[in-house]
């Protein structure tokens, strides 16, 4: 990403073939010529992979990636109520 001072806006530089995780719900589906395309805002791209590894992701803007481990034993209860 670059900072263009001019605008104050962040510019994702994308490049052709490259592999992006984007949002569920997110861009515009068309067809061009007979194959389909997405487009998609800036925004709705949450990162860029570099290769075949989930763990190669390089998040964009503000987001983080996280791992989440499955819950090992059992929790009885809930907040704010006993």
């Amino acid at each position: 990403m670059a900072l263009i001072d001019a605008l104050m806006c962040w510019v994702v530089f994308i490049q052709t073939g490259a592999q992006v995780v984007y949002s569920k719900y997110a861009g515009t589906e068309v067809e061009f010529n007979g194959t389909k395309h997405l487009i998609l805002k800036d925004d709705d791209i949450v990162g860029i992979l570099e290769t075949d590894e989930i763990k190669d992701l390089k998040p964009l803007n503000d987001r983080v990636l996280i791992k989440v481990f499955p819950l090992l034993i059992p929790v009885f209860g809930s907040l704010g109520r006993e």
